[in-house]
């Protein structure tokens, strides 16, 4: 994957980009109040951003994806402040690592720079925004429901944890719901996996 704005930076800027990092799934990249030292922008992979709760409940802000950086890594460079958050590889990950100064120098001197910071807090305003919106207007089961039929698949391949987790709730939670509508004839539980029939 290409960072969107790579053949507009200047040429010795784009030496940063050059030098690629492996992290193995299920690394812990960033923890609450850490100082960030680098910008990560991700190659391949997917890197899960969270929040943990004083009983250890997980609440996933956002997943960064391919061509995309961390907006509260951004911030915490700019801002020069600790990171909020914790930020875990889900998969293997190839990345590009560009220490403050050099982003920070870019960030004041390359346009197309700026406007992807700005384009990415955006959006992730969009994205935490709404689902700060579901969790307060709409119910659990309706919740629930939008995540499984997100995609338009019959089956979807998610333990009733990572589910809890994208939620916000408690796995027992998760499961009680689930486990209602199986009764139903709406969905068939597997391991790690639900088959959605009618839901």
């Amino acid at each position: 994957m290409k960072i969107e704005f790579l053949d507009k930076i200047d040429s010795r800027h784009r030496l940063y980009f050059e030098e690629r990092v492996s992290i193995p799934a299920e690394t812990e990249i960033l923890n609450e109040n850490d100082q960030c030292g680098q910008v990560l922008f991700l190659l391949s992979g997917e890197i899960e951003v969270y929040k943990l709760s004083e009983n250890g409940k997980v609440f996933r802000l956002y997943t960064i994806l391919p061509g995309e950086s961390c907006v509260l890594n951004m911030s915490c460079i700019l801002s020069d402040t600790r990171y909020m958050a914790y930020a875990r590889a889900l998969t293997d990950c190839e990345c590009i690592v560009i220490p403050k100064p050099a982003f920070m120098e870019m960030f004041n001197t390359e346009e197309s720079i700026k406007a992807y910071v700005f384009k990415l807090i955006s959006h992730r305003l969009v994205e935490i925004t709404s689902k700060v919106e579901g969790i307060v207007l709409k119910s659990l089961e309706d919740r629930l429901k939008d995540f499984l039929l997100q995609d338009g698949h019959k089956i979807v391949y998610i333990t009733h944890e990572q589910l809890a987790n994208h939620l916000g709730t408690a796995r027992e939670v998760v499961s009680r719901h689930l486990k209602v509508w199986e009764k139903e004839g709406k969905i068939e539980l597997s391991r790690g996996k639900i088959h959605i029939i009618n839901l």
